[in-house]
């Protein structure tokens, strides 16, 4: 055969193999090898692209996490993942609830963030200067004498009108010793309602007020000094107005998309149901009837009734008397049941969880919740810890509970040589140690009650050879010469079960949980049809590292510029 026919031959050769590879295979196993995407591995009728693990690994990993060698993690998570599916798991009770709690909250943040949070915009610097004149300008020095009669008040005003003197216009109108309080600093932000007209008055007409005060008292008020805005102090007061700005801005954005959910959904009140909420009784047919009706959702009475009841009980004084009437009450509570429910349900309606980057980390949380499902319901149960298990480890262990020995020790320390072989002759004779020391230390010898391994490292040396009761002979520590007396020692004792049992039976638990879940992974391995792409899989970890080291450099250049 021809070099040229020979090559002819492999080419048809090549391409048989190929229509095999194609056609002969499953359509899975054809995209895993070459479908788009870069495909990083397949377990049993699943292939995974290198996408799939960058996602897994953004959510999976906490801050300390270390990048794996290989790939385990992931197929032992993707194993898990299967088999809780398998078994049909997403189905119990409990998975659908904690999903959907999830869900729930987290639509709720990204639909304040969409509505709200991305239209909350730095406010130039004419805005909040306009907010500052209004709310912070001008500030007052004020001069107040409070009054009692009305008519006494409105004489004194006239003649300060007219040119008299405060104080001696009050005297004129029989206010024997009067007093004047002095107040600075006061700004229109900071004041009721009456005392706009002191901001708002020229100098010349505006320098005396007359201001209800309270308990049926009047104030008479001297404007005696005025400032005018500064550059300097709106400076000062820059945070509180970005702060107010933001607040107000935040309430008319939030107002403006109840306002559009409002016409969304046309929520629907059965008004007569509703007037006569607050006279339903426990038993009432009544209180089955819907008062509320959103889209598909219907509100009962009950509910209705409960939920007026908890506003009664947070709107109670002291004294137990309520604080707002039913009507207010009312009115608070249609308003946050339709703010709550139209909010809710377009938080809902919008399915987050098909866009991303929220697909993403709503398919995570739903795989891991499935893998505890999948532990609660196969692993756990078979962890069992009775008390003969706790017993017994607790006797194995019976060296890790021991206290440390505790010894009762008296001593001295002396320099004299002389003093030294006087007590040494003493103590030879079989005299008591504390007898002897008596005429010698008038102040007492040294005592302590400690932990052998805490003593001073000089007296513990010597008290490790005595036995209790022993007196040791003079030792010589530098210029100092020691008698020791080990009293006694007070060890050997162990924490008792009762006070560790709990502790041992948790750790155990979790031994056996891990032992299981281990035995499972290695079932699930051996029955799993597992393939990867090594080439794949080493490309891709050097592009995360690659990834995380750059992260890192660009944190840490960011830091040493803050």
């Amino acid at each position: 055969m021809s070099v040229k026919a020979l090559g002819r031959f492999f080419k048809i050769v090549w391409l048989l193999l190929l229509m095999v590879l194609l056609y002969g295979l499953p359509l899975e196993t054809q995209a895993f090898w070459f479908g788009a995407g870069e495909p990083l591995l397949k377990v049993n009728d699943s292939a995974y692209e290198s996408s799939d693990f960058r996602i897994w690994w953004q959510e999976w990993r906490e801050p300390e996490s270390k990048l794996p060698k290989e790939l385990t993690p992931f197929i032992e998570w993707v194993l898990l993942v299967q088999e809780a599916r398998k078994m049909e798991l997403e189905e119990n009770r409990e998975y659908r609830r904690k999903v959907e709690i999830f869900l729930k909250s987290r639509s709720l943040m990204m639909l304040k963030q969409e509505e709200v949070d991305n239209h909350l915009k730095e406010p130039a610097r004419e805005v909040l200067w306009a907010d500052y004149e209004k709310l912070y300008q001008p500030i007052l020095e004020l001069k107040i004498l409070q009054v009692a009669e009305p008519a006494a008040a409105e004489e004194i005003l006239d003649a300060c009108v007219k040119g008299a003197e405060p104080k001696a216009a009050a005297l004129a109108a029989g206010i024997i010793e009067p007093r004047f309080i002095l107040r600075k600093g006061v700004r229109p932000h900071s004041v009721s309602e009456d005392f706009k007209p002191l901001f708002t008055a020229s100098p010349e007409e505006g320098r005396f007020h007359l201001v209800a005060g309270g308990g049926g008292s009047f104030m008479v008020i001297e404007v005696v000094g005025k400032q005018v805005a500064s550059d300097e102090d709106y400076e000062a007061q820059v945070e509180g107005l970005r702060k107010n700005y933001f607040r107000n801005l935040e309430r008319k954005l939030n107002a403006a998309l109840l306002d559009k959910l409002r016409q969304k959904y046309k929520p629907v009140i059965d008004e007569e149901a509703w007037a006569a909420i607050e006279t339903l009784k426990a038993g009432d047919a009544a209180l089955k009837k819907t008062v509320i009706t959103i889209a598909e959702l219907e509100i009962p009475a009950w509910q209705i009734v409960r939920l007026i009841e908890n506003e009664r009980k947070m709107f109670r004084d002291r004294q137990g008397q309520a604080s707002m009437t039913i009507d207010n009450i009312k009115k608070l509570v249609l308003d946050n049941v339709l703010a709550q429910t139209l909010v809710g349900l377009e938080a809902h309606n919008r399915h987050y969880e098909k866009i991303s980057p929220f697909k993403e980390t709503y398919d995570f949380y739903c795989q891991r919740r499935l893998i505890k499902e999948l532990e609660n319901s196969v692993l756990w149960p078979q962890v069992v810890v009775n008390e003969a298990d706790i017993k017994a480890e607790y006797e194995r262990m019976v060296d890790h509970f021991s206290q440390s020995d505790e010894v009762e020790v008296a001593w001295v320390e002396l320099a004299d040589e002389r003093l030294s072989q006087l007590i040494t002759a003493e103590l030879n004779q079989g005299r008591d140690f504390f007898k002897v020391m008596e005429p010698y230390f008038p102040q007492g010898v040294e005592y302590a009650r400690e932990k052998e391994d805490r003593l001073r490292p000089d007296l513990r040396d010597i008290v490790s050879r005595l036995e209790p009761g022993q007196v040791s002979a003079p030792e010589k520590k530098g210029e100092k010469t020691f008698f020791v007396k080990l009293i006694r020692r007070l060890g050997g004792q162990h924490l008792p079960l009762t006070e560790v049992s709990e502790m041992l039976a948790g750790r155990m638990r979790e031994e056996r949980f891990v032992k299981a879940r281990r035995e499972l992974l290695e079932t699930l391995k051996s029955r799993s049809q597992i393939v990867v792409k090594e080439r794949t899989w080493r490309r891709l970890r050097q592009e995360l590292q690659k990834e995380a080291l750059n992260a890192d450099k660009k944190s840490r250049k960011e830091g040493d510029a803050s």
